[in-house]
């Protein structure tokens, strides 16, 4: 499966707040797949590195770098 859509899929997921099923009904990957990758990828520590790399580049933003 494409890195790049089961990203997108869970961050509609964690945008709207929606169940993780209702990727099922709007036609996307099945919700299993999806949330598989979720959970691997958070203990990998995806989400944590992400994270702070955003907090580094807002950082050096507000300092006007």
């Amino acid at each position: 499966m494409d890195p790049e859509k089961v990203l997108d899929e869970i961050l509609y997921i964690l945008w709207t707040g929606a169940p993780w099923r209702s990727l099922n009904a709007k036609g996307a990957s099945h919700f299993q797949t999806v949330h598989g990758h979720f959970m691997a990828w958070a203990r990998k520590g995806v989400f944590k590195r992400a994270y702070a790399i955003a907090l580094r580049l807002l950082r050096r933003k507000g300092r006007g770098r």
